[in-house]
């Protein structure tokens, strides 16, 4: 049977739910810091991708292999670069270590060439390989050479592009150029040369000044 409040009076019941209430109360806040603590709301923990270098992110590179790089202004050059320091995340973890291999090509860009790169491998305990898209600023500086004039110190301490190569054979060699050789992948500027007379340009790269790479997109580790 339920009873209600009558004339300023309560059933017990009512009376009991309120003690109890206040009580409650009491012993909450009676709670000592430590305990309380363990009743606050928690908190959702967002995590970002530690292993995330972002795209803008310079990555320092060496040639080994040569002085410079010596390439016709048409040819496509492949390569592999030796990254010089860790690249680190923003927690300061190294996602790409000292001594990775960036793979990649010199290819024709505008009024020049510049570096694509295609996969890394990536110096850790198991070695990984990845895709990466990290770009070189466009390569405009020339040099030219002179038929009849000895290329030595041009080409003293440098690797040669197929093309290139083809190019400073002609300049020491009294044989004719076939006409093969013309049609051969990138030698049109040798045609072209023969063409116009005594002088061609060759693109020069130095790889302490010029192989500076920049990811241009965001580049995830392990």
């Amino acid at each position: 049977m339920l009873y209600f409040q009558k004339q300023g009076r309560h059933h017990p019941l009512t009376l009991l739910t309120m003690l109890l209430s206040a009580s409650f109360v009491v012993v909450c806040l009676s709670l000592t810091p430590a305990i309380a603590r363990q009743f606050a709301p928690i908190k959702p923990i967002l995590l970002g991708n530690n292993q995330l270098i972002p795209a803008g992110t310079d990555i320092p590179v060496k040639y080994e292999q040569g002085k410079k790089i010596l390439l016709t202004k048409q040819e496509t050059f492949s390569l592999s670069l030796t990254v010089t320091d860790n690249i680190k995340n923003s927690q300061g973890q190294t996602i790409i270590p000292d001594g990775s291999q960036i793979i990649g090509e010199i290819k024709p860009d505008g009024q020049g060439s510049r570096f694509l790169s295609q996969k890394i491998f990536l110096k850790t305990p198991q070695p990984q390989e990845k895709s990466i898209d990290a770009i070189s600023a466009v390569f405009t500086r020339l040099e030219r050479l002179i038929k009849g004039v000895n290329p030595d110190k041009i080409i003293q301490g440098a690797v040669l592009g197929k093309s290139a190569a083809s190019v400073l054979a002609s300049f020491t060699s009294d044989q004719p150029v076939s006409e093969g050789l013309l049609r051969g992948g990138g030698l049109e500027v040798l045609a072209g040369w023969l063409l116009r007379g005594e002088s061609v340009e060759l693109l020069s790269i130095n790889p302490k000044e010029d192989l500076k790479l920049t990811l241009r997109s965001d580049f995830t580790g392990q």
